[in-house]
């Protein structure tokens, strides 16, 4: 009895003994001194340091009472007195699972103790020359000898080792003693259950994975044969063919109702949240769903509760106002009038515009390339679709399109080339690309060069350039040895040398040649020079305004000079298609085929000539010319603007009015802001308002709103203060000015934002569709409306 109470005092002591030291060990805190070293004080921010800071880097102290501390570039583990129990000698202690040791990448110090595995039975791995081992800390003893690649944390005495070879890393368990339980065998290994159970998993020769079980004795429980494996709450759940099942742990028995999920989750033995074609519901023990399958997302409060997320709500119009359909889904866009694609949980699939699923989401991706066409990708490959969903191109690696109406397809090392029609252009072959720039002409890159080849899939030229840029019928602009060269497939002979720096197709009669900074225009097919350019930019689908050593001109595709590069500005070219000119103090006209209208004349200034008529300046006063410089009203008005339907703003006195080609004041002087006349009617400001008026100079819409601009069709979008409205041909205030915005769609329909949301209005006034969604597109291709508005999480209660 006296040796038990001696034995119960002794064991007492250590355990008080071990639970101060533990104890003044978790009131230890990492600090970092001003040199840049770490410690360990009593409190966080605490300047006293109770282990001197000597450390280049630190972790807090594990449940142990040990931590870990960098010295001289080498780690080492510490007690709570700072002594050292494992001296600074490994190139790592842990655990190959350590977070900080995952992210090797991870610079600076360690302060969260989450991010490390602890000791296990004071045993802890360490690295040293790069290979893992393991080692006794009171005694320092090396447990098991650095050799392996990696030592895992510890589960029921079991350690998981892996050691390289080759490319691959193979797993095998060991017992603390390092007795072989499990051989290297396995590329993937994972406890569950504390080690009760180890997933294993073997990477196949094509690259795919498959998994299996075994115990912590090395038992088989499932075969290394499903595309996944998991254990939840007392459940395997098991992966077949893309289908989760579960099944109980101790029998290996099929459990709810042994339905096949595209997803589950276990809730408890009653309970599990399951997915089907994207959308989640809940089912009990027999496979019965207790919750539909309409969800985006759900998780479990309790077995009874849950929390739910609906998919996003979608309303689909034409463009007359009528709805087409009302959809819950993730995203959807169309692809023409009569097709809708649809995404759920990553996956995509086809829906009529009325709503009806064509296809379940079985596509990684859907992407229209037009004319219903879709360009798509499933388990079998890349491949383009039609509206019937008839496959336009074979199943393949990858697809692009670069024409409209072709598809460069790639299979295998191979490439072949597609048109809309199902026919194979250019058969599959040892080509290394195809893009094609005309409907006759691709380039096929072979053997690293590109070539060119015709509808019957001939060479037109063979391949001998570095790349292909672009095609103007019979001209190619080419690539060699980083330089460009005109090449014309017509004559087989280059036109351009390549020694441009870059090279511009202006038409299949001009093109414009970059050397060293400076572009030259050049006349074909002869490659006559036709002069020398600095900058230039296109003015619309045939002309192009140049400098050139601080003058300006203008040319045509054809490469012919409009107006040599011989004057100092171009001020614009006229809706009457003519430009108007400055040089030295001087102005004048030049038609746009390059005939002088009006020499060079000393005018204080001249606008740009509209229905016959140039503004022109004299002194502070503007008035008006011909195009041929005969003065035709006097210059006596403080401003002018352009005539436009006969008639020209003109500002007398500060007030704006307008007046005729005869000079007669047709409309008063009365604004204080006046924009020219279009469709019979002109905007005007008076007294801060704007508003309408016509030729008459009758009011068409009043003048109380903030600011209008014109609308298709003669109506008008208005606004007061920040909120806008429509009012028709007739000044009728057809939509009150109630909205943040508006988008006039036609005469019929109008989509609105009002408090930050979008809706849709018939032009009476009727809601089509009232404004709670948060977003809306307008498809003009399919002529389809799209409102979307995410709607909130909810909490179910089954058992209501």
């Amino acid at each position: 009895m006296r040796h038990l109470l001696v034995f119960r005092f002794l064991l007492t002591g250590c355990l008080s003994l071990l639970a101060i030291s533990w104890g003044h060990a978790q009131t230890l805190f990492v600090q970092r001194s001003a040199q840049g070293l770490y410690g360990y004080s009593p409190t966080p921010g605490h300047d006293g340091f109770v282990i001197p800071p000597r450390f280049q880097k630190a972790f807090p102290f594990m449940r142990s009472g040990y931590a870990k501390v960098m010295e001289a570039g080498r780690w080492g583990l510490i007690d709570s007195k700072g002594k050292f129990v494992l001296p600074p000698q490994y190139d790592y202690i842990g655990w190959a699972d350590d977070y900080y040791w995952i992210d090797y990448r991870r610079h600076g110090n360690v302060a969260d103790g989450s991010l490390q595995q602890d000791s296990y039975n004071q045993l802890i791995g360490f690295v040293q020359n790069g290979l893992w081992g393991l080692v006794h800390i009171p005694t320092g003893k090396v447990v098991l000898p650095a050799q392996y690649d990696a030592i895992r944390y510890p589960q029921s005495g079991l350690l998981a080792i892996g050691k390289r070879q080759g490319k691959d890393t193979l797993w095998g368990l060991h017992t603390l003693k390092n007795k072989v339980v499990l051989p290297l065998q396995y590329h993937f290994m994972q406890s569950v259950e504390r080690g009760k159970y180890w997933i294993v998993g073997k990477r196949q020769a094509s690259g795919k994975w498959l998994f299996g079980a075994i115990d912590f004795k090395g038992k088989v429980i499932w075969d290394i044969a499903f595309q996944g494996l998991r254990f939840e709450q007392g459940f395997w759940l098991v992966r077949r063919q893309s289908r989760w099942q579960a099944y109980q742990e101790q029998t290996l028995t099929p459990h709810f109702g042994g339905r096949a999920w595209d997803a589950l989750h276990i809730v408890d033995a009653a309970h599990a949240i399951v997915q089907e074609s994207g959308r989640w519901g809940v089912c009990d023990a027999q496979g019965r769903l207790l919750l539909p399958l309409q969800y985006r997302a759900i998780y479990a409060i309790h077995d009874k509760r849950y929390r739910v997320a609906p998919f996003p709500e979608w309303q689909f119009y034409d463009e007359r106002g009528e709805q087409q359909a009302v959809l819950c889904l993730a995203d959807i866009f169309p692809v023409d009038a009569q097709l809708l694609a649809y995404s759920l949980d990553g996956r995509s699939g086809f829906l009529s515009p009325g709503g009806k699923l064509l296809t379940p989401p079985q596509y990684e991706y859907i992407q229209p390339v037009g004319d219903g066409l879709c360009l798509v990708r499933d388990s079998s490959g890349c491949y383009v679709l039609n509206r019937a969903f008839e496959r336009i191109t074979p199943p393949a690696d990858s697809v692009r399109t670069d024409l409209p109406g072709f598809f460069s397809v790639y299979k295998e090392g191979q490439w072949a080339l597609y048109d809309a029609n199902k026919k194979q252009l250019i058969p599959f072959g040892a080509y290394e690309d195809i893009r094609p720039f005309h409907f006759e002409r691709f380039a096929v890159k072979q053997k690293g060069q590109w070539g060119i080849m015709d509808r019957l899939s001939r060479w037109v030229v063979a391949p001998r350039f570095d790349s292909l840029l672009a095609y103007v019928p019979p001209y190619w602009i080419v690539q060699v040895e980083q330089k460009q060269g005109l090449y014309s497939e017509a004559a087989q002979q280059w036109m351009v040398e390549p020694a441009a720096d870059s090279l511009l197709l202006l038409s299949r009669y001009a093109c414009l040649i970059k050397q060293n900074h400076d572009w030259q225009l050049l006349r074909l097919p002869q490659g006559e020079p036709g002069g020398k350019v600095h900058e230039w930019k296109q003015l619309n689908q045939d002309l192009y305004l140049v400098r050139y050593g601080g003058h300006e001109g203008v040319f045509n595709r054809l490469g012919q000079w409009i107006i040599e590069p011989l004057y100092e500005r171009i001020l614009g070219l006229s809706q009457d298609g003519i430009f108007t000119v400055y040089h030295e103090g001087k102005y004048g006209l030049v038609s746009n085929t390059g005939e002088w209208l009006l020499p060079l004349r000393p005018f204080g200034a001249l606008g740009l000539a509209q229905q016959g008529l140039v503004p022109v300046r004299e002194g502070s006063s503007w008035g008006f010319v011909s195009t041929r410089g005969n003065k035709r009203i006097s210059t006596r008005y403080g401003d002018v603007k352009p005539f436009s339907e006969g008639l020209a703003a003109v500002q007398i006195a500060g007030k704006w009015g307008f007046i005729d080609t005869w000079e007669t004041l047709r409309i008063q002087p009365r604004y204080a802001e006046a924009e020219s006349f279009q469709a019979g009617t002109a905007i005007v400001k008076y007294q801060d308002k704007w508003g309408v008026i016509n030729k008459e100079g009758k009011t068409v819409v009043p003048f109380e709103y903030d600011s209008i601009e014109r609308l298709p069709g003669g109506w008008w979008l208005v606004s007061k203060a920040n909120q806008q409205g429509i009012v028709d041909t007739q000044g009728i205030e057809r939509l009150h000015t109630d909205y943040e915005q508006v988008v006039l769609l036609n005469e019929q329909i109008v989509v609105v934002k009002q408090q930050g949301h979008w809706g849709l209005l018939r032009m009476d006034g009727f809601m089509l569709a009232a404004p709670v969604f948060d977003s809306y597109k307008h498809d003009t291709a399919s002529g389809l409306l799209s409102f979307k508005r995410e709607l909130p999480w909810q909490t179910i209660d089954l058992t209501d």
